[in-house]
């Protein structure tokens, strides 16, 4: 499991030199030229596709998870005696804390401060933070807070039940990715090992493999081996992706 509050901006430059030195070194061991780079090129737009996909991923378990932390201060801050409007300052204060001044949800919580001073009810402020994130459970929680804001319901139990659903669906994904974390290492390893077999026969049997880089026929199957490989690639990215969803 990737280290969810990593700086995303390291995390998508980690995950493009990654992708840089497999199509390098794929490049050098199936075609052993600077056209190989060429050739692979295609692999660059699916590479950028990947990572943004995996890092707007990351962002939304993220912020899943600073929103349930929200909810864990919002409570507190309820049961002291708190009404919803008050609580938010307090709670921004504790998210502070917590995960710093540069957090998504201090930012959010700042900005509900401001529109909360001008007047807005809390009921429409939390349903624009939901239709802006597009996170079903952030937007299923604004809808029934709306309702049990306007129609005088139990705010607390509300929040607690939140709470305690976003804690369980954490909890249910860690203990998944702990199950499927070996899963992973081993697609790691199968995406290599292509790799590191054809790099053992250039080093210990380098004239075994001259056909396949100087003739027409070697040169096609090459290429052919090549996509193949790719292809491969991106079924077990995308295997291990929906396992770890």
């Amino acid at each position: 499991m990737d280290n969810e509050t990593q700086p995303l901006a390291l995390y998508i430059l980690i995950e493009a030199i990654k992708s840089l030195l497999l199509l390098i070194m794929a490049a050098f061991l199936f075609f052993n030229s600077f056209w190989g780079l060429i050739i692979l090129s295609p692999y660059v737009l699916f590479s950028v596709y990947r990572i943004a996909r995996k890092a707007g991923e990351r962002q939304r378990r993220l912020l899943i998870r600073y929103f349930k932390d929200m909810l864990s201060c919002l409570l507190t801050a309820l049961e002291a005696g708190n009404s919803v409007e008050t609580a938010i300052e307090p709670v921004k204060n504790d998210m502070t804390v917590m995960h710093g001044e540069k957090c998504y949800m201090v930012k959010e919580l700042t900005a509900i401060t401001a529109r909360l001073n001008i007047g807005e009810n809390i009921e429409d402020i939390f349903r624009d933070f939901a239709a802006k994130t597009r996170i079903k459970e952030i937007e299923y929680f604004a809808d029934v807070f709306s309702v049990a804001k306007r129609s005088g319901g139990d705010i607390i139990s509300l929040i607690r039940a939140a709470n305690k659903d976003l804690y369980e669906k954490l909890e249910l994904r860690r203990e998944t990715w702990s199950i499927i974390s070996s899963v992973v290492t081993q697609s790691t390893i199968m995406k290599l090992m292509p790799l590191l077999i054809l790099l053992y026969m250039r080093l210990f049997s380098g004239n075994f493999l001259d056909p396949l880089y100087r003739t027409a026929i070697g040169k096609l199957c090459m290429m052919a081996v090549a996509f193949l490989y790719f292809a491969l690639v991106d079924y077990i990215e995308r295997l291990t992706a929906s396992a770890g969803s």
